[in-house]
């Protein structure tokens, strides 16, 4: 009997997942009150863009990271869209302005945000993939712990077929977006890319209205 409580209880645990938040540098320095309210809402971890292509660093990253400290919510990553046709977007410029804006006691991850859009990415899919690979590469040295973020679509529209694959981002944690509004990984077969073998964190549904700010929800 006592077997077969821990076992369901180990079973529950494992089934149990954390949820979170994320929002992008247009989001702006949102209020107290909104770190709050996720926190309230039962977000245990929030994501926040620090690099925005062409835009750089995001000026209300440091900021908006203290207040979600003060709301007491326990982990905090970062993510930055990288893109090689935007302007300041050398993997050595990338990489030193992110570890310089970084707090201090900042313990997450960077998430490294695959994705296109008009104008953002130029050359063939093995430029394209050479050019995220030299980022990875150039952010790991530099001491920052790195995943990988994209979506089947996403990555498609980057190197040119979901199944393109990821090389050395390979050894990096892949957080993947399928707007499903389920909290499990059990579409990762159907919408697996990049050859990737399992998802650290998902992505499940974007772009909503919560707690005063517009953010998408994830889970891991």
């Amino acid at each position: 009997m006592f077997k077969a409580v821990v076992l369901i209880s180990l079973v529950l645990a494992c089934a149990v997942a954390l949820e979170g938040v994320d929002f992008s540098r247009f989001q702006g320095a949102p209020a107290q009150s909104v770190f709050n309210c996720f926190k309230q809402n039962g977000k245990s971890f929030l994501v926040m863009q620090i690099w925005s292509g062409g835009y750089g660093i995001n000026p209300n990253f440091v900021a908006n990271y203290e207040k979600a400290k003060a709301a007491g919510i326990k982990y905090i990553d970062a993510y930055a869209f990288v893109c090689n046709a935007c302007a300041g977007n050398t993997p050595a410029n990338i990489c030193s302005k992110i570890k310089s804006t970084l707090p201090s006691g900042f313990s997450g991850m960077v998430w490294l945000d695959l994705e296109q859009c008009t104008g953002c990415w130029t050359g063939t899919s093995a430029t394209r993939m050479a050019f995220a690979q030299s980022v990875a590469s150039q952010c790991h040295a530099d001491g920052l712990k790195l995943g990988i973020y994209s979506g089947m679509g996403s990555w498609a529209g980057v190197f040119g077929s979901a199944g393109y694959d990821g090389g050395s981002l390979k050894n990096y944690p892949v957080w993947y977006s399928h707007y499903d509004g389920v909290t499990s990984f059990s579409d990762w077969a159907s919408v697996k890319f990049g050859g990737f073998s399992k998802p650290a964190i998902k992505q499940y549904k974007g772009s909503t209205a919560f707690c005063g700010t517009t953010v998408d929800f994830s889970a891991y």
